[in-house]
This record gives C-alpha cells, structure tokens and sequence, in this order.
C-alpha cells in the first residue's frame, strides 16, 4: 500500500511518498533511514525490489542492485527486518552491511523469520515445499515439516507468514490463504487449526508480544466472496478456542498488528485504518 507517517501519536497522518511499498524496517541507529520493499503496482507497471530512504521516506531510491523481483515472485516477500544494527534479512536476501550490498541465499531457500539474536531461522524450500529450522543462523537446517501450501489466482506456492511464537521455542505460527495452523518443531509435524474457523480463508497473524496466548488471526477477503465479510478471529488461550470481533465491514483489510505503546490493534486496509481497544471490548463482555 501506499505510505502515510504520523508524528503526533496518529491525530494526523500525511502521505510520505506515491510508491506501492508492502514491507519496512527501520534502522535502529538511524530512524531516517528506512529500508522497505518495492511492490507492483495494480497493472503491473513498477519494477519491484528492495529501496531505501534517508529522509523517514520522503523519497524513495532505485531498486537495489540484486533484488530485483519478477511479478511471479512479488507475493513470496514475507520478511524484512535488522538483527543487530547492520544485518537486514529478507525472504530472498541478506545485507551485512546496513542495506549498501544484497546477497540472495545460496541453498535457495525462503526465510520467513529470524529470532532477534539471529541464531533461529524458519525457511522454505520451494523445489520440495520441505520447511526447515536452523539454530545456529543458517549453518545448518533440519526438516520440520512438509507442506504444499495453497496455489489459486489469490495466493501463492508460498505461506502468507510463518512466524516463531514469542514465548513458546518449539512452536512456529503458519497462515497460508487456506490453511491456518502451527508446527511443533519438536514433533516435526503441522498441527492443522483450520476448521475451527468459520470462515477458513486466512490473511495475517499477529500475537501479542506481552501476552502470548492472545491471538489475532485475519481473513482474507477475495472477489469470489463478494458475499461473505472479512472477520477478525481472536483467541485468548493460546489457539485452543476463537471467537470473532465485530465492527468489520464488507472490504479488504491486509495486516493486523498489536501497537507497541497501547492496548490496541491496527488493522489497515484499502479503505483505511480501523484501532481495536481489545481492554475496552474485553470490559464490555465482562459487564
């Protein structure tokens, strides 16, 4: 989507730049400096890649040298994000050195996330659909799972997110377009939650970072379910049981994240940015 930056805690918010940019990540030394990636624009027209801003995002540089995409490939960028203070992974690349130079992984693999002292990865093979583990930062891997996710006009031969649980070390959250779910990386198998939802087409996941067994899982809304609105799925224990927020409408909402300063939710979309006080509805149902 398109950004916006907001300096006075979210009152106003002003367009920062025209580009169709879909990840970001933030020097940590550096707040102007900004690293983000390049998304198509709907008729396809913009080339994609890694680009970077000095100036919060204001302008925006040319596609990084080795990061160009293909329109296939656009969907498969699922990770951006420093570990330490130069080191930048993303799903097809690594800069060591702060974003100047990019390399693409040698094995071929898909990274999804990396833990914050780089040491954990979860990654994708996409020639085998094997999902591999590494505990020592990519020196070696072991196979947890093998999953051929779903392949249709709204979805990719890749999950959507494949993200370590931030409490939980054997477990490893999956949301794919039509499969929702975790793997236990101790068992090496998927443990499939899929039909607990009544609606199972599914867009992001978001857990909450000061409580991990408060879940957010949003749907995917598509133009073969012009009938059916979007839901957001919140679990309190963990995964075990889910119960929808209401005050959605019928339109495409595309990220859900928990705001690191308050007890609200973000939920961004086309149409724009609904905040979820999860306290204050929580409140209500106890009353």
């Amino acid at each position: 989507s398109r950004p916006y930056s907001s300096e006075n805690s979210r009152a106003t918010f002003e367009r920062v730049n025209g580009t169709v940019l879909t990840l970001y990540a933030i020097d940590p030394n550096n707040s102007n400096h900004i690293i983000a990636f390049k998304g198509e624009n709907y008729v396809g027209t913009e080339p994609m890649g890694i680009v970077e801003s000095f100036d919060k995002g204001k302008t925006f540089s040319g596609i990084k040298s080795g990061t160009s995409l293909s329109g296939s490939e656009r969907k498969n960028s699922a990770l951006l994000k420093y570990v330490g203070s130069n080191t930048i992974y993303a799903t097809q690349y690594y800069s060591k050195d702060n974003g100047n130079t990019w390399l693409s992984y040698t094995n071929g693999y898909y990274l999804y996330d990396v833990s914050d002292d780089g040491k954990r990865m979860i990654a994708q093979n996409p020639s085998t659909n094997d999902i591999l583990f590494s505990s020592n930062g990519g020196v070696s891997w072991t196979v947890v799972a093998n999953i051929k996710f779903n392949t249709n006009r709204y979805a990719t031969t890749r999950a959507t997110q494949m993200v370590f649980d931030t409490k939980d070390t054997n477990k490893v959250w999956v949301c794919d377009p039509l499969k929702f779910g975790y793997i236990d990386l101790s068992a090496k198998k998927m443990v499939d939650l899929t039909s607990r939802f009544s609606y199972p087409k599914f867009n992001y996941f978001a857990q909450n970072p000061d409580n991990p067994n408060h879940l957010l899982v949003l749907t995917l809304y598509t133009m073969t379910d012009l009938d059916k609105n979007p839901n957001l799925y919140e679990s309190t224990d963990g995964g075990v049981s889910w119960h929808t927020v209401p005050g959605f409408v019928n339109t495409y909402y595309s990220i859900v994240f928990f705001s690191k300063t308050t007890d609200e939710v973000l939920i961004g979309g086309h149409t724009g940015t609904l905040i979820y006080d999860y306290n204050e509805y929580w409140d209500y149902l106890d009353s």
